[in-house]
C-alpha cells in the first residue's frame, strides 16, 4: 500500500545509516557523556541500547521529513539507557522544580492582552528568526525556571539589539533567592525577571558560567544587559 511504498526507501537508508553510526559509537558516547564502562560485556550491552535508540531516532526523523511527524528527535547522553533503569528514573523523576512547592497557587505578575484586530500566525519558530541560543543541559539541578527566564531575556535582547548573546543562568540560581526562588530547588520565571529588573541587568554566560549547583558567588557584574522598561515590553 501507499504507506509501505513510502517506507521501503527509508528502510534501506536506515540500514546503511545504522551501520555507519555503529562504527562511530564510541566517539559519540564520549562526545555526549564522556562515559566509561566497568566491563566489556557492559559496553556491548550499552552499545546495543544506544543503537536501538539511534534507530528509533532515525526512523522518526525520516517520517518527520515526509511530513508524518511534526517534530524531530536527537540523541543525548542518556541514549545508552532505557527508561526502566533506576538511575534514569531517578534523574528524570526528580523533575525541573526539585523540592519546590508546586501545590501553592501562583499567578504571574504580568498579563498580556492581545490587541484588537491582530492577525497572528498559527505557529512561530523563533529559532528560524535568530532569537534562540543553542540547546543546553541543566543537569541535576532544578533550574528550568532560570533557563526559561534567561531564554526569554536573550530573545528580547536580540529583538532590541540584533545581537544574540548567552546570558547567565547561574547568576539567577545563586542570587535571586531573596525574590522567592530556591536555586536548584525550583523557582518562578517572573521572580527571576523581578530580580533582573531590580539589579538593573544580568551578566553574560561567558562571564558567569553555569555550574548546575548553588555557588553563592559574590559577583561584580561585568557586562550588563539592562531591560529598563521590563522584559515583556522592550522596544
Amino acid at each position: 500500500d501507499l504507506g509501505n511504498q513510502n517506507l521501503r526507501p527509508a528502510s534501506c537508508q536506515i540500514s546503511s545509516t545504522i551501520f555507519l553510526y555503529s562504527v562511530s559509537h564510541n566517539s559519540l558516547i564520549f562526545q555526549y557523556a564522556e562515559k566509561s564502562y566497568d566491563s566489556e560485556s557492559e559496553e556491548v550491552h550499552r552499545k546495543q541500547i544506544w543503537l536501538n535508540n539511534r534507530k528509533h531516532v532515525l526512523v522518526h526523523n525520516i517520517l518527520a521529513d515526509q511530513g508524518l511527524k511534526s517534530y524531530r528527535l536527537g540523541m543525548t547522553h542518556f541514549a545508552d539507557m532505557v527508561y526502566a533503569e533506576k538511575d534514569y528514573k531517578r534523574l528524570v523523576s526528580r523533575g525541573c522544580l526539585g523540592s519546590f512547592n508546586t501545590s501553592l497557587h501562583h499567578r504571574g505578575s504580568t498579563f498580556l492582552r492581545l490587541p484588537e484586530g491582530t492577525d497572528l500566525p498559527d505557529t512561530v519558530d523563533w529559532r528560524d528568526k535568530g532569537y534562540v541560543t543553542d540547546v543546553q543541559n541543566q543537569m541535576q539541578c532544578g533550574s528550568c525556571w532560570a533557563f526559561s527566564a534567561i531564554g526569554a531575556l536573550e530573545g528580547q535582547n536580540f529583538r532590541k539589539t540584533g545581537k544574540l548573546v548567552s546570558l547567565s543562568k547561574q547568576q539567577l540560581v545563586d542570587c535571586s533567592q531573596s525574590f522567592g526562588n530556591h536555586g536548584c530547588g525550583g523557582g518562578w520565571m517572573d521572580w527571576a525577571f523581578k530580580y533582573v529588573q531590580a539589579t538593573g541587568g544580568i551578566d553574560t554566560e561567558a562571564s558567569y558560567p553555569y555550574e548546575a549547583k548553588v555557588t553563592a558567588h559574590t559577583i561584580q557584574l561585568h557586562t550588563q544587559f539592562c531591560f529598563t522598561r521590563w522584559c515583556y515590553t522592550v522596544e
